[in-house]
């Protein structure tokens, strides 16, 4: 008994993990019925499940820039309802830049699971990685710019620029409008992994210039501006 009372009491602490979730648009695409968000949190509630009792864990994000969304408990509702509640953004995001958030926490994590669209980059062996989805192809409208010809002018210049990022040929039809009328309705081929720029003139730069594209492809957001 007196050696055991000379030992030192250290109070059990539970572990803490981390799951950081891509958020970034390609998360967006659908697989089936559900899109890869939804899919990601599926994976990490599973993995989740599988944690001793008591653990807490770390949810991170990493569009538009790396954010702790809640620490909670493994196996628990909360944790669940947390990562229900992701979506995708229309924003960049960075991997790398979400991972050393999630490392420089205190205390740092003691588990790392990421849940993204992609590989792993090479080199990285310390993080978990539960790739989600499959490959899908994807037409968007890149870009929708406005200027005028000249400082002096209510002349404008509308570009439209479209991106094919699959791997086979792609047919769609980019329409620009102003308010309610249709300035340019252009069918489009483009090459895989290519692009293609429309362009028109507006004698009179007044109204809001919308464009889109009729993909109807793996993700929806990147079709309009």
């Amino acid at each position: 008994i007196a050696v055991a009372l000379a030992q030192p009491f250290w109070p059990w602490r539970p572990g803490v993990v981390t799951v950081v979730v891509d958020t970034f648009l390609s998360m967006s695409a659908r697989s089936g019925a559900s899109g890869r968000v939804a899919l990601g949190a599926a994976r990490a509630t599973a993995w989740a499940s599988d944690l001793p009792r008591g653990t807490r864990v770390r949810l991170v994000t990493t569009s538009p820039a790396p954010l702790q969304v809640g620490e909670f408990a493994a196996r628990s509702g909360d944790l669940e309802r947390g990562l229900a509640s992701l979506s995708a953004t229309n924003a960049g995001a960075s991997l790398d830049a979400a991972l050393a958030f999630a490392r420089g926490a205190n205390p740092p994590p003691a588990r790392l699971l990421v849940v993204t669209d992609g590989p792993a980059p090479p080199g990285e062996t310390a993080a978990e990685w539960a790739v989600v989805g499959t490959p899908a192809d994807n037409l968007a409208l890149v870009s929708l710019t406005t200027r005028r010809t000249r400082a002096d002018s209510n002349a404008a210049d509308v570009l439209a620029h479209v991106w094919n990022f699959g791997a086979r040929p792609a047919t769609t039809t980019l329409t620009l409008s102003r308010d309610d009328g249709v300035l340019v309705r252009e069918p489009l081929t483009i090459a895989p992994r290519s692009g293609a720029t429309v362009s028109t003139v507006l004698r009179d730069w007044a109204g809001a210039i919308r464009g889109r594209i009729d993909a109807g492809d793996a993700i929806e957001r990147d079709d309009a501006r």
